[in-house]
């Protein structure tokens, strides 16, 4: 097992970035611990973000988009919980995975990064300064998120992942729209209209070997699961439903 050598671990101030294998005991180390509040949610932040300026978070998530302004780099992250290693969280709500777009923040590098490290759908662990919030819109909607400066960084290809038994979208309602779920799923097999709503509907596949996939379409003797998702007139979810076709 790979471990972190703590004697050449930049201080605090200075950004660190570290590339390492996820078999390590933790991605933290205790210098930087010591010097954050990890009782700071992001929900704390949602609510009044100008209460936690100049607080220091230890927040983790998957990367959804990166920005390069000026000299920096900045950037968004579906937030997701952290174990005690450090390292993300995703939950699975059934067989597949949607981020919605409520519990997100931006994260604000300066200086260089090797782009071989970093790339969107990759995860990230990070403490860092709240130094404010950020209005973005998605079409009629429009969100507020924490800006956080990083002042440690490290970099997952992939999180631990966790499989809840309970099949729900829910949390998704209000958030995810209709551009997460193509980004997520691929284009839906069936698109129709009904009480002044948009119904996307996905047939999920589990074939004869057990294997869920998303496919155009169903052949003939195959097992799978649709997935109805409604959409309000800004083109985000507004109810879904599933229905068992075995």
């Amino acid at each position: 097992m790979r471990r972190i050598d703590l004697k050449r671990v930049i201080p605090f101030g200075l950004v660190t970035l570290l590339v390492l294998c996820q078999a390590c005991a933790s991605v933290v180390p205790s210098e930087v611990r010591k010097r954050v509040d990890e009782s700071i949610t992001l929900e704390d932040l949602l609510k009044n973000p100008d209460a936690y300026l100049g607080r220091k978070v230890l927040w983790g998530g998957k990367v959804i988009k990166v920005n390069k302004p000026g000299d920096g780099i900045q950037f968004e992250v579906a937030a997701k919980e952290l174990e005690r290693s450090g390292i993300p969280i995703e939950k699975w709500y059934g067989p597949i995975q949607v981020d919605g777009l409520r519990d997100r923040f931006l994260l604000s590098h300066a200086g260089p990064l090797d782009e071989a490290s970093y790339q969107e759908a990759h995860y990230l662990t990070t403490a860092g300064e709240v130094i404010g919030s950020e209005a973005i819109s998605f079409g009629q909607k429009e969100f507020r998120y924490p800006v956080i400066r990083s002042e440690f960084l490290f970099f997952h290809e992939k999180p631990r992942v966790e499989r809840l038994e309970k099949w729900s979208l829910d949390h998704l309602v209000g958030q995810a729209n209709k551009e997460d779920f193509v980004l997520n799923l691929g284009l839906p097999t069936k698109k129709g209209q009904t009480d002044g709503s948009e119904v996307w509907e996905y047939f999920i596949s589990y074939g004869r070997g057990g294997r869920a996939d998303i496919l155009p379409r169903v052949r003939k003797n195959e097992a799978y699961d649709d997935l109805i998702l409604f959409f309000d007139q800004g083109g985000f979810l507004s109810k879904w439903g599933v229905r068992l076709q075995r």
